[in-house]
């Protein structure tokens, strides 16, 4: 079975419910105010769509799952995308605060675990459609996309929070820093880190084969 196989298998299961759409439409808040005019096209399922309707159909209570899943035109890789603000966290929407270092270091923390539980649920839910043996052929690996720009290379070491920021690193690279050391601490899937911007671009050159 290849990944397209396993989206297809998914889209059957959910009958006539539509449960396709962008990495724009699966984040609430672009799909009501867009944040750019850059624009996702790559097709993904959206999972929080299918945990739904599965829930719906299986009479179980809710499951923490991943907001999409995809492959690309390779099609060797499946592809689980987690979409998580980091612009929403270095300053508060609604008080317009910016973000302490300690509020950050929580954040990261708080996202990786996050992530690893809606992992979790959504390989469940998978294997329960298609099957142990077909879901086990199929290489895995995680997205992890944001809205700030990913592009800087994080740096290797933080030696004191207020001796980066004060060196000239914003809270951008803190963030990327901090997110990035977090994620390299789950080891039992493949996981990449990109932006929202970058994601079309990005997601061609990934592969866990």
């Amino acid at each position: 079975m290849k990944p397209s196989d396993l989206l297809a298998a998914l889209e059957a299961y959910c009958g006539n419910k539509q449960i396709y759409s962008t990495l724009c439409g699966i984040d609430k808040v672009c799909r009501k105010t867009p944040a750019c005019a850059a624009g996702s096209a790559h097709g993904m399922i959206d999972f929080d769509t299918f945990e739904a309707q599965y829930c719906h159909l299986n009479g179980c209570p809710a499951i923490a799952s991943s907001d999409g899943l995809t492959t690309n035109s390779a099609d060797s890789t499946l592809f689980f995308v987690e979409l998580k603000s980091w612009s929403r966290v270095m300053r508060n929407p609604k008080t317009g605060a910016v973000a302490t270092t300690d509020i950050i270091d929580n954040k990261a923390q708080k996202y990786r675990e996050s992530l690893q539980k809606k992992h979790d649920g959504s390989v469940a839910m998978c294997r329960a459609v298609v099957g142990d043996d077909a879901f086990d052929a199929i290489p895995l690996a995680v997205v992890f996309v944001t809205d700030i720009d990913t592009g800087r290379e994080p740096l290797t070491s933080i030696a004191s929070n207020l001796n980066y920021l004060a060196g000239g690193a914003s809270l951008a690279d803190y963030c990327n820093s901090r997110m990035q050391s977090e994620l390299k601490q789950i080891t039992k899937v493949k996981v990449y880190y990109t932006d929202c911007r970058r994601f079309d671009s990005d997601i061609e050159t990934f592969s866990n084969v």
